[in-house]
């Protein structure tokens, strides 16, 4: 129904007798005697006219309100974006901060006018939460006349204003939010079969396989499945940041997303580890700090691992990089959420540090190689051209006896044929033998037991046991 003041072409401060000359100037006017009789009743009548009194007062909000969303209901007339978010949001506003004002406003007016004052604001907020019940049904109406991808653009328009929220707001939320569920749904689906591809490839790397680069796609193909589900739960996660609250559905599916993507970084890192573990159990079993059983057997198992390691840690950093994308597209995602964001920038920074951590690693690891191809031989390990016996007999290629040894076969076999055939063959057999069962524990006491009187010789003879660099080979 129309503003009765407005049909009647009457104000507030008109008493009874003004109102009924009003009305019969407009019946000789007007062929339609109902509603005006309709107009007049609710005007003479307190308790009938809080409604038009209340839309009065609030002219300016309610002839915007009408134009666009009660007389506009062609489906081929473009929504204007702005103007539709601005009476929504005015409206709201309205809504929920002029109870006492309006309130005050009708009973002076009704004082001038002759009408019954309301004796407290009661009556003007049931008054209020009927048209806010109106103004929200005419506003889903509306709503059935713009496809989901207009309606999805003014959700997502409306919340980018400061200070959006209402309650009338909150009641539109909650028709847009049933509105989209079916597509919300089924834009979900895909990011969870999306992100499970990503998974399986991370679990195969993480199980021993070799870095896959089909997870660069993967990760995209992620990304875009989760920013086409952004576009509809985006309206919904920051109207709930703004009551303070979570949405539910996408707290739950962020987390689960985001527990998952820390899970394979971690079980990358305990891959890593137990490589790094099979290292030290060597370095360990070198020194004679501990005995195996099958000593053979954990050299050859060590060996596999050391072998291994430096690539592993390379495509490790890669991997990293895909960890730090995947929070990156949840950062994207959940960014307005606070709590959400704050924990996935702790995450980042965390798993930032480890990717440092990591390169550093893999450098130290390329240098390394780098001095061995120079030098014929790697200090700390096995490697074609070190002191693979002597290396295994004393635990490290750094050490004074070693140094000696390295010493006397730079400055004495090198410079001899004699002497170069004993080192190739030496190098060509050593690294077989220290595999095999025969070199146990009593072998490698009898070996320390020949060296250390071969190295006290040569000290004797001024070879020094102090720190060595290896010559180039020639």
């Amino acid at each position: 129904m129309q503003n009765a003041f407005e049909l009647l072409g009457a104000i507030p401060l008109d008493n009874n007798e003004k109102l009924q000359e009003l009305f019969e100037e407009k019946q000789l006017l007007l062929d339609n005697d109902k509603e005006l009789a309709e107009a007049y009743s609710a005007l003479t009548t307190p308790k009938k006219r809080i409604r038009h009194e209340i839309e009065y007062f609030a002219k300016e909000e309610f002839e915007s309100f009408n134009e666009i969303f009660v007389e506009n209901t062609d489906s081929e007339q473009k929504m204007n974006l702005h103007d539709t978010c601005s009476v929504i949001i005015n409206l709201g506003r309205w809504f929920d901060s002029e109870v006492h004002n309006i309130y005050t406003q009708i009973n002076d007016n009704r004082e001038i006018s002759g009408f019954s004052k309301l004796s407290n604001s009661g009556t003007v907020v049931t008054a209020i939460s009927e048209l806010r019940a109106n103004c929200v049904n005419s506003v889903t109406k509306y709503f059935e006349f713009i496809d989901e991808k207009g309606l999805v653009k003014l959700f997502n328009e409306l919340v980018e204003y400061e200070d959006f929220t209402s309650f009338f707001m909150d009641e539109l939320m909650a028709h847009y939010e049933i509105k989209i569920t079916d597509s919300i749904q089924t834009k979900q689906k895909i990011c969870t079969s999306k992100f499970a591809e990503v998974e399986r490839l991370c679990n195969i790397f993480n199980n021993g396989g070799s870095f896959s680069y089909e997870l660069e796609d993967k990760v995209a193909e992620f990304k875009k499945a989760m920013s086409a589900w952004d576009k509809l739960a985006q309206p919904l996660q920051v109207n709930s940041q703004q009551r303070g609250a979570e949405h539910k559905g996408s707290a739950e599916f962020v987390n689960k997303t985001r527990n998952t993507v820390i899970g394979l970084c971690n079980r990358s890192q305990d891959m890593l580890g137990k490589l790094l573990e099979q290292l030290n159990q060597f370095s360990r079993l070198m020194s004679g700090q501990s005995y195996a059983s099958d000593a053979h057997a954990d050299i050859n198992a060590i060996m596999s691992a050391r072998e291994k390691l430096p690539q592993k840690i390379k495509d490790s950093v890669k991997f990293t990089d895909i960890i730090l994308k995947l929070l990156d597209i949840l950062r994207t995602t959940f960014a307005e959420n606070e709590i959400v964001a704050e924990l996935l920038k702790k995450d980042k920074k965390d798993i930032s540090a480890l990717r440092t951590q990591l390169a550093s690693l893999s450098s130290q690891i390329d240098s390394a190689q780098q001095r061995s191809s120079s030098y014929g031989g790697y200090r700390g390990g096995y490697q074609r051209s070190g002191c693979y016996i002597a290396t295994a007999v004393y635990g490290s290629y750094d050490c004074p006896q070693v140094w000696t040894l390295r010493r006397y076969r730079d400055n004495v076999l090198r410079k001899n044929i004699f002497g170069r055939l004993f080192i190739k063959v030496y190098y060509f057999l050593s690294p077989k033998f220290i595999k095999t069962k025969f070199f146990s524990k009593s072998i490698q006491k009898f070996t320390k037991w020949v060296l250390d009187r071969k190295v006290k010789k040569l000290n004797l003879k001024g070879f020094e046991d102090t720190p060595y660099e290896d010559l180039k080979n020639k």
